[in-house]
């Protein structure tokens, strides 16, 4: 009879949830620290993306955790250990190559994104210097417009179904979370005495759960699903189609060198307009009017209650 046996599903759920809570914590901070620096100059928002405070996060939270058991696995009492010796605690060099091996997967999907929306901007471009000529377009640019469409949509859903596969391969099979600590050799075992007994019932529930959150991401890219789920999705603020500028045909009244936001420096999103009449998207100047009521290009007064989200 081992003294310790391998963590159940439910504890490593529970860590993972726990960790990603204090991950979106710390990168509100991190957010929050970074706009009042380059507050004076609303441009340099460009420069970082909300992925790359995303990964920036993760990693300040993984070297938190170095040498100890991070926040979730104290909380659901779980350990992580080398698969060869079940007695001792994972080392912080091994704990080092898990956190390189996961900054290195999160950045090569940031730089993947970046190039499938850098890809789609230049195809556009070139196809709407084209536009008399629409037969003209090359394979090419209508394949990488298609594949970076399909992504753009369905990721939600590719998620949940990421989210299935970790649960049945990485967390029940091999007592893991994450595919580097699957490459390194490491599990987790429990050090508790009530969280031993877990039944088939319970790992159903939670199988079940992801895919109930897989049918909701499904049905909202059918039409059908946008109704059920959202009836007149057209007319709503919470439209599930956020409406952008990128899409010359929305919002046709704006013209071309506005269609930016001043903050983001990306097509608008979700078009949101000041007492002063200056556009911006509505994230970008929701949360900078909360920290400052003011336009960022003119300084006139902008009141948080008083944008107008266009529609």
């Amino acid at each position: 009879m081992e003294l310790f046996g391998s963590a159940s599903p439910l504890q490593i759920v529970l860590s993972n949830e726990i960790d990603d809570l204090c991950t979106q914590f710390l990168k509100g901070q991190i957010e929050t620290a970074f706009k009042t620096l380059t507050f004076p100059r609303p441009f340099w928002n460009s420069v970082v993306s909300q992925e790359s405070f995303d990964v920036l996060a993760t990693l300040l939270y993984q070297l938190s955790s170095l040498g100890r058991g991070s926040l979730g696995n104290e909380v659901s009492k779980i350990l992580l250990v080398n698969s060869n010796d079940r007695l001792k605690r994972v080392s912080p060099k091994l704990k080092t190559y898990e956190i390189l091996l996961n900054s290195v997967f999160q950045l090569i999907f940031l730089l993947a994104k970046k190039w499938g929306q850098k890809a789609y901007r230049r195809t556009n471009s070139v196809q709407s210097s084209h536009h008399d000529h629409p037969g003209n377009s090359p394979m090419k640019d209508v394949l990488v417009n298609k594949i970076y469409l399909f992504f753009k949509r369905w990721m939600p859903a590719l998620s949940r179904i990421y989210s299935i596969i970790r649960l049945l391969f990485f967390i029940n099979k091999h007592h893991c979370r994450t595919l580097s600590q699957l490459l390194l050799g490491l599990r987790y075992i429990s050090i508790g005495t009530s969280e031993r007994s877990f039944t088939n019932k319970k790992f159903f529930l939670l199988l079940f759960y992801n895919c109930i959150r897989l049918a909701i991401s499904i049905l909202k890219n059918t039409k059908r699903g946008k109704h059920l789920l959202v009836p007149e999705t057209d007319n709503d603020s919470w439209s599930l189609e956020s409406a952008t500028l990128e899409n010359s045909e929305a919002f046709s009244f704006i013209p071309a060198p506005s269609r930016k936001c001043a903050l983001c420096m990306e097509w608008m999103h979700r078009p949101t307009v000041t007492e002063c009449g200056h556009i911006y998207c509505w994230h970008c100047i929701y949360n900078w009017t909360k920290t400052k009521p003011e336009c960022p290009l003119c300084r006139s007064f902008a009141s948080t209650s008083k944008l107008i989200l266009l529609r």
